[in-house]
């Protein structure tokens, strides 16, 4: 029971102690290789190796509380890049903050483009240089943005591009000190219907949703072809702050409405925000920004919410709810 729970807590990255272990002052941290691992399979044979050290609860605890220590990492605009099962590479741009601090924990945002029923634009052989993401519409506050890549065979709602967003904010939290409760999820159109998928679907990683211009409704077409069922009372602990314009040829605010009393009608915590004449663009952002900015501040991630509701089809993906 002692090695099992040790294994259990070597999966936690939680921080905030404010001394470390005597063998880590040594310079002797046998905790080096699991913090330093790339990826989360590399970290789980390091706790392996750690759990087969009987090391004291007591001591290995205090080391997890304490956290890795971030480096000096790249800051400005690159990609993260991997070759998709299709072909194409997933062409993940990160934007860090020129003045990034490694000390101080940062706001992650993941923001989801639109247009995902094109070809890729992101068939660059390697060696070659990566296309860009375009202009950022919804440039916000200083933090770090995650713009991951999308196309017709890797759309949001498809288990790869989920595996993609997963590996690459795994990578920058392994790089960059960001904070594990202000990590957020917004996307524009596509993007934000792939916001509602992802809280429907993975609702773990994220502290608040925030789809503009989309719809929940798209997912219910089986044209669409996304993967597994879709469990509406999924978003029960999902704080949404969802932005439709009026005059939207394709997701007006009349046409998203029944949506909102359904949320309304399972308790789902919401902020919804109409835009008189608006079309489908973020003409609104100059004054949309501060409110979207307040939400998000005032919803940071509820790790251990006292009652969760989870429904799925499959206890190998898309399996988890918080604590659940």
């Amino acid at each position: 029971m002692r090695r099992l729970t040790l294994v259990l807590a070597l999966t936690l990255t939680a921080r905030l102690i404010a001394q470390a272990p005597d063998f880590v002052q040594a310079g002797l941290d046998p905790f080096a290789a699991f913090f330093d691992a790339a990826d989360p399979a590399a970290a789980l044979a390091e706790a392996d190796k750690l759990a087969a050290r009987q090391i004291d609860f007591d001591t290995a605890y205090a080391r997890l509380k304490k956290g890795r220590t971030y480096g000096d990492e790249k800051r400005g605009e690159y990609a993260l890049r991997w070759k998709s099962k299709s072909g194409p590479f997933f062409n993940n741009v990160v934007n860090v903050p020129p003045d990034f601090d490694p000390a101080t924990p940062i706001q992650l945002r993941v923001q989801l483009h639109g247009g995902v029923g094109r070809p890729s634009p992101n068939a660059v052989a390697p060696g070659r240089e990566a296309p860009g993401r375009g202009t950022n519409r919804i440039e916000g506050e200083r933090q770090i943005y995650l713009h991951p890549s999308a196309w017709a065979d890797a759309a949001w709602w498809d288990e790869e591009q989920v595996d993609n967003i997963l590996r690459a904010v795994d990578a920058l939290k392994r790089k960059y000190n960001i904070d594990e409760s202000r990590t957020y999820l917004t996307g524009i159109s596509d993007g934000a219907t792939g916001v509602y998928y992802l809280a429907m679907k993975l609702p773990t990683p994220w502290a608040s949703y925030l789809p503009l211009n989309g719809s929940i409704g798209v997912l219910a077409n089986f044209d669409t072809g996304a993967d597994g069922e879709m469990y509406g009372n999924n978003f029960v602990n999902d704080p949404l702050y969802i932005v439709n314009g009026e005059q939207d040829p394709l997701y007006p605010v009349a046409g998203v409405e029944p949506h909102i009393r359904w949320f309304k009608a399972m308790g789902v915590p919401l902020v919804f925000r109409p835009q008189a004449g608006a079309g489908h663009n973020t003409n609104w952002w100059p004054t949309e920004r501060a409110p979207f900015e307040s939400f998000v501040h005032d919803h940071p991630r509820v790790a251990h919410p006292e009652k969760l509701s989870w429904e799925t089809e499959r206890v190998d993906k898309f399996n988890r709810n918080r604590w659940l």
